[in-house]
């Protein structure tokens, strides 16, 4: 089992809002995280609890490693994926948007990680099996 480790670098959000009539109302929420959360929670997903301490779920503000910008800091998320299903999280509420509006969500993400490329793996590789997502939903996600 390997373990996966990223580091996430918030630079920002751009949502445009369009109502159901009229023009559309641009805002920018950038999140830089370089020097500290902004915000974000972390989580995890997608694993049975009672694997929880074995998995070795670690998430939270470091500096970035060498040959990255030391000086910079970022969100952190590791865990030995036992389950081959892990799912490591961010989360951040965002204010201030009207209800009566449809959302164009555009995120800008950088991330590094440990895992070469093209390692292989039990289960699956590490590399071409582990995924970064982003997305904006109405509601809190939230571990079932």
């Amino acid at each position: 089992m390997l373990t996966t480790m990223m580091w996430l670098s918030m630079i920002g959000m751009t949502g445009c809002g369009r109502a159901s009539v009229g023009p559309s109302d641009g805002r920018t929420f950038p999140f830089d995280v370089a020097g500290g959360t902004q915000g974000w929670v972390p989580g995890f997903a997608d694993y049975p609890p009672e694997y929880g301490p074995e998995m070795e779920l670690v998430a939270e503000y470091r500096r970035l490693p060498a040959p990255l910008d030391q000086t910079r800091g970022g969100l952190f998320t590791s865990g030995f994926n036992y389950t081959d299903d892990l799912f490591m999280f961010w989360k951040r509420r965002v204010d201030g948007l009207p209800n009566d509006r449809i959302y164009v969500v555009e995120f800008t993400v950088e991330f590094a990680t440990n895992v070469p490329k093209d390692a292989g793996g039990v289960g699956g590789s590490p590399s071409p099996s582990v995924f970064v997502k982003v997305g904006a939903s109405n509601r809190e996600p939230r571990r079932c």
